[in-house]
């Protein structure tokens, strides 16, 4: 098996395409909308959350706007190939928005326990509620249908 490794630009594109090309055949299979899972890991969330998304060099890394812009990306390409009738929803995870650091300088936030990188054998997750809201509010101004928000994690349980 070969290790992770950081997506080309090209590549990226390529994930676009694909996921463009996937809703437009599923309007035309009779479909009335699609829910794009941007959560719990899997690959969207994997660009929004700041402690998967270790890119610097390029437009899909660094700040909120540019870890967003695989999302906004897809859900444009969707727009212009369906219909507005065509809905389209997105599932975020409020949980999925935080940054990893040491215990001893977050203090008040979430620890995850066993992370062997860690001095003390801990880190803490910084929940960041507001990188949530802001890219709920970037897809509502986009024109996307609904949000489903799920809160929690494996490294943080949603209280």
């Amino acid at each position: 098996m070969n290790p992770p490794r950081a997506l080309t630009t090209q590549e990226i594109q390529q994930l676009v395409t694909r996921f463009v090309k996937t809703s437009q055949t599923l309007y035309e299979a009779g479909f009335d909308g699609v829910e794009l899972h941007a959560a719990h890991g899997y690959l969207i969330s994997q660009f929004l959350n700041p402690r998967t998304n270790e890119r610097s060099d390029d437009q899909y890394g660094g700040s909120l706007e540019n870890r967003a812009r695989f999302l906004k990306e897809i859900v444009e390409g969707i727009q212009a190939v369906t219909p507005k009738e065509f809905s389209i929803g997105v599932k975020l995870n409020s949980c999925d928005f935080g940054r990893r650091r040491q215990q001893e300088q977050a203090e008040g936030s979430t620890v995850v326990e066993g992370d062997e990188d860690s001095e003390e054998g801990k880190d803490v997750v910084e929940e960041n509620l507001e990188e949530a809201v802001q890219v709920a509010v970037m897809l509502e101004g986009l024109g996307v249908d609904f949000i489903e928000i799920s809160g929690g994690s494996y490294e943080s349980f949603a209280a």
